[in-house]
């Protein structure tokens, strides 16, 4: 009984876990900032709204999300022009939110939907 029990919370708290890590970032609800400053990093910034921040790295009412700076050179290109291709073509694109970057959520993985 108890290992039915146990698999049962595993299940759903790492369920309810995974579904507030992903959003759903549509073509005209963000900005798309290219990584030309400083820090390199590139950021989507929403256009109204507040950012998923499930790690609760951000200030309060954030807007911002970064390309997780740790992904390959490659891996952050392609996630560039996956973001671009989507935002030209006004198509929704999934983004994983994991950990922070420079206080703000990072995506760590894209989708296109």
């Amino acid at each position: 009984m108890y290992k039915v029990i146990f698999c049962f919370l595993i299940f759903f708290s790492f369920n309810a876990n995974s579904i507030e890590r992903w959003v759903i970032l549509e073509g005209d609800s963000y900005y798309l900032w290219p990584g030309a400053y400083a820090n390199d990093l590139i950021r989507i910034q929403l256009k109204a709204g507040v950012a998923n921040d499930p790690d609760e790295c951000a200030v309060e009412n954030a807007s911002n999300y970064y390309l997780d700076p740790s992904l390959s050179k490659d891996v952050i290109a392609r996630s560039y022009s996956l973001l671009l291709a989507a935002k030209m073509s006004g198509k929704p694109v999934n983004a994983y939110i994991n950990g922070c970057e420079s206080g703000m959520p990072s995506i760590q993985s894209l989708q296109f939907l």
